[in-house]
């Protein structure tokens, strides 16, 4: 069947139909000159620095356009940006609410991949979300995460611990998340790995608050990262707490380079929340710590 679908200046009637068209293209061009001066400006200011710490140049770029198709197109849902590769999916969305990152997680495509990492954040004005998870298969399995021997020195004497036991745990991390280590956050993901175990598979540490958001960290031994992460960010909602950061990392235990990724199942699932203050009352950590029994046994 001949194709047809045709260029416009080729399926033109006559040259009024021809001006009118390009009359057309240059008026939209115009809006979306005019809306783009505003639209990069507003989104550069509005990320969290941390986005700018932890995301290279490549991954902003990409992250940039698809946050101004969406602000220009007025979408109304989030929108799935993957990977040629499938090792990572970006999400975008224009508005913020709460449950919002559950939602995503239960969203994600790719059933056959691991979750190893991930990074949520939400605009200062709340007017969008950025969210980018990392992703392994047995076709892409993740790179551990390069740490340089002076992260690991500092780490060590940050946290009075061996360098051995540093070292260890920073080559299990199986994402690339961590290009501009945060010390202060890694020693706190250090010290609750370090608790974790059969007979304490969940450890929280509530850190000082930010900006009056509550600063969690936990350790949770698991087998499925993804329901894991889902779960826990399930159970912040319910306590009427909004997501405003977050992040995963994966540590696994057994680190054999030539392992299957379905195979691998000794893990421990660390994750970093920024929430808000609760409408309902006061953050209980206890109360939090017995209602995420279910992230384990469930």
């Amino acid at each position: 069947m001949e194709n047809q679908f045709k260029l416009p200046d080729e399926n033109l009637g006559n040259g009024e139909s021809s001006r009118r068209v390009s009359d057309l293209i240059e008026e939209i061009r115009a809006d979306i000159d005019f809306e783009l001066d505003d639209a990069v400006t507003d989104i550069v200011r509005d990320l969290p620095e941390e986005y700018f710490q932890r995301m290279d140049h490549e991954n902003q770029v990409t992250h940039l356009k698809g946050l101004i198709a969406s602000r220009i197109c007025q979408l109304s849902s989030e929108l799935f940006l993957p990977s040629t590769d499938g090792t990572q999916v970006a999400v975008l969305g224009r508005k913020s609410y709460r449950g919002q990152l559950a939602y995503i997680l239960s969203e994600l495509p790719g059933k056959r991949t691991r979750l190893v990492g991930a990074n949520i954040y939400t605009a200062r004005s709340h007017g969008f979300i950025l969210d980018v998870f990392e992703f392994e298969t047995d076709q892409n399995p993740a790179v551990d995460a390069s740490f340089s021997a002076e992260i690991v020195e500092k780490l060590a004497e940050k946290t009075a611990s061996p360098t051995d036991s540093v070292a260890d745990f920073l080559s299990r991390i199986r994402t690339t998340s961590a290009k501009s280590p945060n010390l202060e956050k890694l020693a706190r993901f250090y010290s609750a790995y370090q608790q974790v175990s059969p007979q304490k598979p969940i450890v929280v540490d509530q850190g000082e608050s930010v900006d009056s958001l509550s600063d969690i960290v936990l350790a949770i031994q698991s087998q499925d990262e993804r329901l894991t992460f889902q779960r826990t960010t399930e159970s912040l909602s319910k306590l009427s707490l909004d997501i405003e950061q977050a992040e995963l990392v994966v540590v696994r235990f057994d680190k054999a380079a030539d392992e299957p990724v379905s195979q691998r199942s000794n893990k421990v699932v660390l994750m970093n929340f920024l929430v808000s203050e609760s409408e309902v009352g006061p953050f209980e950590v206890e109360a939090w710590i017995d209602s995420l029994t279910s992230v384990v046994s469930g």
